[in-house]
């Protein structure tokens, strides 16, 4: 049996995201936008929208963070976590941490390299 070749093996650590799809209705054939964008740093007001953004994108992986596990990554990186808000909404977010390759490496699980989410 032929053994797994990097990638594959890599397949099997990152986790699969799922990509969801709006439907939108077209009004008219004018170019405007009611939308209404901002690029800003994420707080803990935002933790709903994030959630829900969150369960729907990793359902596979048990959904949302934790209110709780939220909090600790606004605590210990607070500059690294960016959303996009459309007229008040969060409709985007990333989510970063700094990772200490030394101690990780590449062979890590996803529960391992975000600490449980704390």
């Amino acid at each position: 049996m032929a053994s797994k070749s990097t990638k594959e093996k890599d397949a099997d650590t990152v986790p699969k995201v799922k990509v969801v799809k709006e439907k939108t209705e077209k009004k008219s054939s004018k170019k405007t936008s009611s939308h209404k964008l901002q690029i800003r740093n994420t707080t803990m007001a935002d933790y709903e929208d994030i959630r829900d953004i969150m369960d729907l994108v990793y359902s596979n992986l048990g959904g949302a963070w934790t209110k709780r596990q939220f909090a600790a990554q606004l605590m210990r990186f607070p500059d690294g976590q960016i959303c996009i808000e459309d007229n008040g909404k969060v409709v985007a977010a990333a989510i970063s941490m700094i990772v200490d390759y030394v101690k990780f490496g590449d062979k890590h699980t996803y529960w391992q390299i975000t600490g449980k989410g704390f």
